[in-house]
């Protein structure tokens, strides 16, 4: 990481948790945090961080869009998890009130060109996945980046091009980097505490 300001990071829908245990065996200076739905995945996270003596690594148990973590990270990131939200914009809202101010959400959304390309690919007979990715099929989760737009009241940026790689237009990745004043035409956002820091508590 190249911002060496970035204290705490978070990953909501980490899954087995790849990422963030490659980030917290590199950088020990940086607390960071795994979400994840299922507690048996949670649980196995946790075990293998004691394993490996990662007490810069900690796994919770949460559900989006209704966060119950009241911690701020100074790096968000949730990657293919949005495609199974129906409420995908109050993810959104609730991704970015756990960022603090100066910092980043990174994610990939659900598009009508994400919807074309599942539609193209996942064959009839394969129910297992038709069921996964039901609302994707549908189209009832799909997003916009006017929509992320109007949710943050920031300008999302295409994180592919940032780091150098080519993006598809059926998996669009952006990153919004979170001003340190919020902007007052945007009642839903509110102060938050400043980059730079550990996991903040957000006061109720």
């Amino acid at each position: 990481m190249k911002n060496k300001d970035i204290k705490s990071v978070a990953d909501f829908g980490c899954g087995s948790g790849r990422t963030l245990f490659l980030l917290a065996d590199k950088h020990p200076n940086i607390i960071c945090y795994g979400f994840d739905s299922t507690l048996f995945i949670v649980k196995k996270n946790r075990q293998r961080a004691d394993e490996q003596a990662l007490s810069n690594l900690h796994f919770e148990q949460d559900t989006l869009p209704n966060i119950k973590s009241r911690l701020s990270f100074d790096l968000v990131y949730s990657i293919a998890t949005l495609h199974y939200i129906r409420d995908i914009k109050l993810a959104i809202q609730k991704l970015y009130q756990r960022v603090n101010a100066g910092g980043f959400l990174i994610f990939n959304y659900p598009n009508r060109h994400s919807m074309f390309w599942y539609r193209k690919h996942i064959k009839p007979s394969n129910k297992e996945m038709r069921t996964r990715f039901s609302l994707l099929l549908a189209g009832r989760n799909l997003i916009t980046l006017k929509d992320i737009t109007n949710i943050t009241g920031t300008r999302p940026m295409n994180f592919y091009r940032a780091v150098g790689e080519k993006g598809l237009r059926a998996n669009v990745c952006v990153y919004l980097h979170k001003p340190y004043t919020p902007n007052p035409n945007k009642n839903r956002v509110n102060t938050f505490p400043a980059f730079g820091k550990s996991p903040v508590l957000i006061p109720p």
